[in-house]
């Protein structure tokens, strides 16, 4: 089955014709952008926004506080949890609001047929801060480098297409 496959392949095949728009100036709605025949598609605007909304939230205070959120906390995936969000946010060289904040203005997915009978997805974003996605572009381009044929780099306009494949 699909999940005894490595973690790294189900990564993949999950990003398979993910594409990342760059775009910052106002422009056509994401859904026009994405490839026809989607069998189910999402878009949110002002995401980070919202995401930044939630941090500074008394509910999100509340549940912090909650005895169950301080059960979890006592986890041991909370802790990988945390590590992994630690390096992340040192690799990005920012905390995850701040990033959630400054990538992902707008996002947007599509699921799609894909081959095998596994679905594809494609994952666009609008970026609101040029320079905050420049210095993460810098980050991950070695990444992409590493990655080698596993992943095909593309310009199409004021997008550039990241297909991810396995």
């Amino acid at each position: 089955t699909p999940y005894d496959r490595p973690m790294h392949a189900r990564l993949m095949t999950f990003l398979l014709a993910t594409m990342f728009t760059v775009a910052v100036q106002a422009a056509k709605p994401l859904s026009q952008a994405m490839p026809a025949g989607a069998l189910a598609y999402a878009e949110v605007n002002g995401l980070g926004e919202r995401l930044i909304d939630l941090r500074d939230s008394d509910l999100l205070k509340a549940v912090m506080a909650s005895p169950q959120f301080k059960a979890l906390q006592e986890e041991k995936q909370w802790t990988q949890f945390m590590a992994g969000r630690g390096v992340v946010e040192g690799y990005l060289g920012m905390d995850v609001w701040k990033a959630a904040d400054k990538l992902f203005n707008e996002i947007a997915v599509g699921v799609y047929p894909g081959a095998g009978g596994q679905p594809a997805m494609v994952v666009m974003f609008r970026v609101s801060d040029a320079e905050a996605w420049a210095k993460v572009r810098k980050q991950i381009d070695p990444l992409f480098t590493l990655a080698d044929e596993a992943v095909k780099r593309e310009k199409a306009g004021d997008r550039e297409i990241l297909n991810f494949t396995d």
